[in-house]
């Protein structure tokens, strides 16, 4: 069993898992959804994943405060791949928050569907087989 002090493992289970399953769903029935909720969950989505790369590397001793800085670091130490779709994805995620949604709606839902959303497939499989050391 892990140790539930383990800041990234519980992050994982709790908070990324469950919104990472959320945006499959919205992925695989995205007519059933507004656009606007496939939206929130993607940024949703970003934050979560640059925060549970965040305290991996930290428990890692690697510090890394802003979100671009810790991509940058999972990138250096070839913990993610394709830094520049993670890159896209933060800048996407900013545009949700930043500018009115319905500029970037076409964008967003485009690149839902696309095969760059395989970073996020990618980091979830990263982190099931390391939760799976621990357990």
């Amino acid at each position: 069993m892990y140790d539930s002090k383990i800041r990234w493992i519980k992050f994982y289970k709790e908070e990324f898992l469950p919104i990472y399953k959320h945006v499959c769903c919205l992925r695989s029935n995205i007519t059933n959804y507004t656009s606007n909720d496939i939206l929130v969950y993607y940024s949703e989505l970003v934050d979560a994943s640059c925060t549970l790369i965040k305290y991996y590397l930290a428990y890692n001793g690697l510090f890394q405060f802003s979100r671009i800085e810790v991509l940058r670091e999972a990138f250096y130490i070839e913990f993610i791949e394709d830094g520049d779709i993670w890159s896209d994805a933060l800048a996407l995620s900013k545009m949700i928050k930043v500018d009115r949604i319905d500029k970037i709606k076409n964008l967003i839902l485009v690149y839902l569907q696309d095969e760059q959303f395989i970073i996020f497939d990618k980091l979830s499989i990263t982190f099931k087989n390391l939760v799976g050391t621990y357990e």
